[in-house]
């Protein structure tokens, strides 16, 4: 029986902001036969890909080769947590704008006409004055008088 100790800083990324996602599954394979030592999932024993389909749902993997004990590991874990915030804050992003944005509108409207009407108003006031400059229209007679 083969016994082994793995870190799992050697298969994903130090950096990484979590090490294992909720959910993540790890699948082990000898590399000489190929004999699947411990499934990945049920309908996808092992993979070499990157993006993998598990039911419905997309799933990254990294695969690692272990060349002294032999194996070959992959370690998937769903994409979901990783891109559900991301989702969820560029969609109250978009409502924020939206909101902002038609906020912006209103002000703009409710600004304007109180800026216009008084210009509107003193218009209106100066086609009053010249028409009373006009009327009543002044008859001359053909005789002078």
């Amino acid at each position: 029986m083969l016994r082994a100790t793995l870190a799992v800083s050697g298969m994903i990324p130090p950096d990484s902001a979590r090490p294992i996602v909720p959910g993540a599954r790890l699948g082990v394979r000898q590399s000489s036969t190929n004999q699947i030592l411990v499934w990945l999932h049920r309908e996808i024993p092992f993979t070499q890909e990157s993006r993998v389909t598990i039911g419905s749902e997309t799933w990254l993997a990294r695969t690692r080769t272990l060349d002294d004990a032999g194996l070959e590991m992959v370690l998937a874990a769903p994409l979901a947590p990783y891109v559900g915030p991301f989702r969820e804050a560029g969609r109250v992003g978009i409502i924020a704008l939206i909101l902002v944005g038609c906020t912006v509108l209103a002000l703009t409207i409710v600004l304007t006409t109180r800026v216009t009407r008084p210009l509107r108003d003193l218009a209106h006031a100066a086609d009053a004055v010249s028409w009373i400059d006009t009327w009543p229209p002044v008859v001359r007679s053909r005789f002078g008088a």
